[in-house]
C-alpha cells in the first residue's frame, strides 16, 4: 500500500493565516487523505505542515502527535472540532 506521508523535522515551523475576525478556538483536519491539521487562536489560523493519507499506523500517530503539539504550543483547548466527512 502507498502511503503519502512526509515526514518532516519536529519543529518544522506551521503555516499561521491572519483572519478577519475573532473566534471561538477551532481544531480542524481532514478525514483519510491527504490530511493536514489547522488550530485557530484568536485571529490566526495555524496550519500544520501536510501529514498525508492515514492509512498507516505511523501517519495516523503523527496527526495525533501534531494535534497535542499544535494546542500544546498555542495554549489552546478547542473549543470546536471540525473534520472532513470523506472517509
Amino acid at each position: 500500500m502507498d502511503t503519502n506521508l512526509i515526514s518532516l523535522p519536529k519543529h518544522y515551523p506551521d503555516t499561521v493565516i491572519v483572519l478577519p475576525c475573532i473566534g471561538p478556538s477551532v481544531l480542524a483536519c481532514g478525514a483519510w487523505l491527504k490530511n493536514t491539521v489547522c488550530v485557530t487562536r484568536g485571529n490566526e489560523a495555524h496550519v500544520s505542515q501536510l501529514i498525508g493519507d492515514l492509512d498507516s499506523a505511523a501517519a495516523r500517530q503523527m496527526l495525533d502527535d501534531t494535534v497535542v503539539r499544535l494546542c500544546n504550543s498555542l495554549d489552546v483547548q478547542p473549543e470546536i472540532v471540525a473534520h472532513d466527512l470523506h472517509p
